[in-house]
């Protein structure tokens, strides 16, 4: 199964080592639903293309894919049609960033060649946790698709940066021609 609308870092990719804050989100998810009774809500898809069943999971009244993004375990990542509760992802994942909770904390900090003293009119980089084959993001509504170094990336520029370049036919899918 996969949830709706959040990215975790990597833990099992059989080719990819752990990624920054992937055991601690592993372990925060493990707590929080196995051996509870959680109830599955589906959106408007039943898998995903690797026939994995997609579904948001609640606890109760509390939405646990938000709550990871909320806690800073997860990113959002919303792919439409699925996206009944993305602007709770965003808010939440904000909240987490502006708070520097988990993956938005110093754990996973990139250092940059930003001075500490950025006059307040100069927007600060957004850093997003390391990836192991592309590095670290950088908010960067200048660069088009094919700058793009992965999929990966391009989704977090629309999804995080707000990037809305990246999405021409409004569809909630970056860069259509190269990642679909």
């Amino acid at each position: 199964m996969r949830m709706i609308g959040i990215d975790t870092p990597e833990t099992v990719h059989p080719s990819k080592p752990v990624q920054c804050y992937g055991k601690e989100a592993s372990d925060k998810t493990t707590e929080l639903i196995e051996g509870q009774q959680v109830r599955l809500e589906k959106d408007v898809s039943e898998t995903d293309r690797y026939k994995r069943l997609l579904r948001y999971v609640w606890k109760g009244e509390v939405l646990i894919n938000e709550l990871l993004v909320k806690e800073g375990y997860a990113q959002s990542s919303s792919y439409p049609p699925d996206i009944k509760y993305q602007n709770r992802f965003v808010t939440a994942q904000q909240e987490a960033r502006d708070s520097q909770r988990g993956l938005w904390g110093s754990a996973c900090a990139i250092p940059t060649s930003t001075p500490k003293s950025t006059p307040a009119a100069s927007p600060k980089p957004v850093t997003a946790p390391p990836t192991p084959n592309t590095g670290s993001y950088i908010c960067d509504c200048s660069k088009t698709c094919g700058q793009m170094s992965s999929c990966v990336e391009a989704q977090y520029q629309l999804n995080v940066c707000g990037c809305s370049r990246r999405d021409a036919d409004g569809d909630g899918i970056a860069c259509d021609a190269q990642c679909q």
